[in-house]
């Protein structure tokens, strides 16, 4: 099967990008991409979102929370109309995926999904597997059941195990409605090479990095793991991927995870040139972390120093 098979194929011209970050609260993003000190009354997911329309909510991931947090996520991006979230499921039914679904934590995640679907800005139920998640009739039955409980949300599903790149899986996607999960990361033993496949009206392209000598350190931690800026070069390469997927689908949403030192940020800005001719704008501190940045076209006048606007955040 080629990398750029769609399962099924569909015309989408002028298809939508949703290009954001996995995640928006990290402590080393201060004085990077958020200012440092921070402004009276500032609120870090209204100032990502004037810059982004995608995040991954990545809080999900590791804690099963309650509606109420999602309404407030709404609130603090009501400025931004086609700002779309991505929901990371828990990795107590990614990575511990027990007999029996509990009833009680699913319940609470579509809660929290019909929250965002309501109010428009439900992107996709990320389900995120390790590569240690294998092909296998079980592993299959298993994706199919969490499918089935998270129906009729959409659902992408990500696995790095090479394994899943056969027809079996990719007709399992397509009759649930799921989208396939691109992603790209080191390119080491049995791991998923990049691809550009859709099994949905929408698609999903994930990027981790290329840091070959932290992917499977166990002395590395999350920082050290996805610490990789892929820089104007790499980013080229993943825009033509995501511009694949485009001609195959109606929205792409890509998200990037390199997520140390504000790396993320910056590569997703870069995508958005690459891809939409232009961002909305740079943050000055992230174009002083980031030189590359100075060649991005933006649509807006330079975003003025957070740091010397006292009340900015406030409205």
């Amino acid at each position: 099967m080629s990398d750029f098979e769609s399962v099924p194929s569909s015309e989408a011209p002028g298809a939508v990008y949703r290009i954001g970050t996995a995640g928006w609260s990290y402590e080393d993003w201060e004085g990077i991409f958020y200012p440092s000190p921070r402004p009276r009354g500032f609120r870090p997911l209204p100032y990502y979102c004037r810059f982004f329309n995608l995040v991954e909510i990545n809080a999900t991931f590791y804690g099963v929370m309650p509606p109420s947090r999602a309404e407030k996520w709404v609130r603090d991006v009501a400025g931004r109309p086609d700002f779309t979230f991505s929901l990371k499921l828990h990795r107590g039914l990614t990575h511990e995926r027990p007999e029996t679904l509990p009833a009680g934590d699913v319940a609470a995640i579509r809660d929290m999904c019909q929250v965002l679907a309501d109010a428009g800005r439900l992107g996709a139920l990320l389900i995120q597997f390790p590569w240690s998640f294998r092909f296998s009739e079980e592993n299959v039955a298993y994706l199919a059941r969490l499918l089935d409980a998270f129906q009729p949300f959409p659902c992408a599903v990500e696995v790095r195990h090479a394994g899943w790149h056969n027809e079996r899986y990719l007709e399992l996607l397509q009759e649930r409605g799921a989208a396939f999960c691109n992603i790209d990361q080191p390119q080491l033993h049995d791991c998923l090479s990049p691809t550009a496949i859709a099994t949905a009206p929408f698609s999903y392209l994930r990027l981790h990095g290329r840091n070959r000598a932290n992917w499977f350190s166990e002395k590395a931690d999350a920082a050290e793991r996805y610490d990789h800026y892929y820089g104007p070069r790499e980013v080229d390469e993943m825009a033509r991927l995501a511009e694949a997927l485009a001609e195959q689908t109606s929205c792409v949403m890509v998200t990037t995870n390199n997520h140390y030192r504000g790396q993320a940020a910056a590569d997703a800005l870069l995508l958005r040139a690459a891809l939409e001719g232009h961002a909305d704008a740079v943050p000055p501190p992230l174009l002083r972390a980031f030189p590359d940045l100075a060649a991005v076209p933006t649509s807006r006048a330079a975003e003025p120093d957070p740091g010397s606007q006292t009340d900015l955040f406030e409205q």
